[in-house]
């Protein structure tokens, strides 16, 4: 989850404050999407989110005197299909949002973002 936030430009941030319009427009993006990443949204699966579905499942499982259940089971499976396309949509973002971005800064002459 801290990784999510290290892409984030803080809010009133001086780059941004000063950064022509579609400059600008590319840093909300880049920090919504990342927040989305952080914390959620309209149903989306969020590290915040998935780190409290696999607490809950954990302490499920180790509670238990017995093998899991299928219901368990199933939601493991789920779980990990889920941590998967939320681990894609994080390496979207790093692996192209973010270049693209520093691109735009770069030639704006303002710092790069860390990937």
């Amino acid at each position: 989850m801290r990784r999510a936030s290290s892409v984030r430009y803080a809010p009133g941030c001086a780059p941004c404050a000063t950064a022509p319009a579609p400059l600008a427009a590319s840093l909300a993006s880049l920090d919504a999407k990342a927040l989305a990443l952080e914390s959620g949204g309209a149903g989306q699966t969020s590290f915040s989110s998935l780190n409290g579905d696999l607490l809950t499942l954990y302490e499920l499982i180790e509670g238990a005197d017995a093998a899991p259940t299928t219901q368990v089971i199933a939601a493991v499976d789920e779980l990990q299909r889920s941590a998967a396309a939320l681990l894609d949509r994080w390496n979207d973002l790093r692996i192209k949002d973010v270049p693209a971005l520093n691109a735009q800064l770069q030639q704006a002459g303002l710092p790069a973002i860390d990937r």
